[in-house]
């Protein structure tokens, strides 16, 4: 299987020679510069990393259909993706590429991937991914008619998009995306809410999961996620605070607490479990399918989360989050819409990981001091509100309800 950190370094070291071959030989053709198409048909979109940033394509995705009607789209990403692009209503088609194989097939996926891209003969193809060579590389040879990227003089990665579009870390990455999609700018007008289809199958799951732990209409139903995936760790609010946490929202407001985290996070979240001591709270991490873990989110008073992408999957089923950030920015990755709680300390050296360090933090306390500094007491008074309405059960129907009619 491929981990993150090879990824990194084939696309970092490969990639980047790939890229100025072809850069070398795109410069020979001399096209005269194009902008975005008039109409498309027909439109590739190139994402391959982060499920949360997946949620956040969906304001855009709505966009470029209403600006091109009847436009088919379609969605080139990983195979581990697969299920939240289901969920996404905008999306015609999707194209994956395993990564949980060896190189060899690693490539032949890759390889089936843009003859399938090429024989679609896409009018318009956006380069989703901030700057990684690997999506630069599939969005330029899918034969596309237009091709658009963001750029930076940052980060390398060849002269390959017919438009380039500068990315504004001033507005939020929703706002890119549009931006990036259909060439209008998004960041004066109001933010369009990221929105998933959750399948009925997985919403009975979660009603059973509710079942098993017998949390009835009424009751207080928490989700927390005290992890932040492999890409950068630094952004964990700390297990020892979480812990807190949970004890008391168990003892103090007879809460009924799950907590959920990938696969590899098993033990890190059972850590957490054993400090709390608590009667009731279980963990899932490692147990849920994304829709599954979805459908669950859908029926949750509130969601306490680390930066990370159960974040924008709680927005995109309409839940209310309380987020904590550090090493980076809420102003890039805030929850999207009204009523969350977002913790972010703002201190000097915060934030530290951008899109050119390829998410890389290197702290210079050690220890996250950006979160360290948010207290349980705090928390604790933010997450008051919640605990007086919205019980498990009634909002949540209410949401499942308008995602079938669309």
């Amino acid at each position: 299987m491929l981990s993150l950190s090879a990824m990194k370094f084939i696309d970092s070291f490969a990639g980047k020679t790939l890229c100025f071959l072809l850069t070398q030989l795109r410069k020979l053709r001399r096209r005269p510069p194009l902008s975005y198409p008039a109409s498309a048909h027909k439109a590739l979109i190139v994402k391959f990393w982060g499920i949360g940033s997946i949620v956040l394509t969906t304001p855009a995705l709505e966009r470029l259909k209403a600006k091109h009607p009847g436009c088919r789209i379609t969605f080139l990403t990983f195979e581990s993706n697969r299920q939240v692009c289901e969920m996404i209503p905008t999306i015609d088609e999707i194209l994956t590429i395993r990564t949980n194989a060896d190189i060899l097939s690693f490539a032949r996926d890759t390889l089936h991937a843009l003859f399938a891209v090429r024989r679609e003969k896409f009018d318009f193809a956006a380069d989703f991914e901030f700057f990684t060579c690997f999506s630069a590389l599939m969005t330029f040879l899918s034969g596309a008619k237009v091709k658009a990227g963001f750029h930076a003089w940052e980060a390398y990665r060849g002269d390959l998009h017919d438009i380039r579009v500068p990315f504004n870390y001033y507005w939020h990455v929703t706002d890119n995306f549009v931006n990036l999609a259909t060439g209008e700018s998004n960041a004066a007008a109001p933010r369009a809410l990221p929105r998933l289809l959750v399948p009925e199958q997985a919403r009975s799951w979660a009603g059973q999961l509710m079942r098993e732990n017998r949390i009835a209409q009424g009751d207080i139903f928490i989700v927390v996620n005290p992890n932040a995936g492999e890409l950068a760790l630094e952004r964990r609010w700390p297990k020892e605070k979480f812990a807190r946490l949970i004890r008391i929202l168990e003892e103090q407001h007879d809460a009924k607490i799950i907590l959920i985290g990938g696969a590899g996070e098993e033990d890190y979240t059972a850590g957490i479990l054993r400090e709390a001591g608590t009667r009731n709270a279980k963990s899932y991490a490692g147990k849920l399918t994304v829709q599954q873990l979805a459908g669950a989110l859908s029926f949750a008073t509130v969601i306490i989360t680390n930066d990370s992408g159960p974040l924008h999957l709680a927005c995109g089923v309409g839940r209310p989050v309380v987020a904590f950030f550090g090493p980076e920015t809420p102003v890039l990755y805030g929850p999207v819409g009204s009523g969350h709680r977002i913790f972010f300390k703002n201190l000097s050296c915060s934030p530290c990981i951008n899109v050119h360090n390829a998410k890389t933090a290197r702290c210079r306390h050690g220890h996250s001091d950006c979160l360290t500094r948010i207290t349980v007491e705090e928390v604790l008074e933010a997450i008051q509100p919640f605990l007086k309405h919205s019980p498990a059960g009634i909002d949540q129907q209410r949401s499942g309800a308008v995602a079938r009619e669309r």
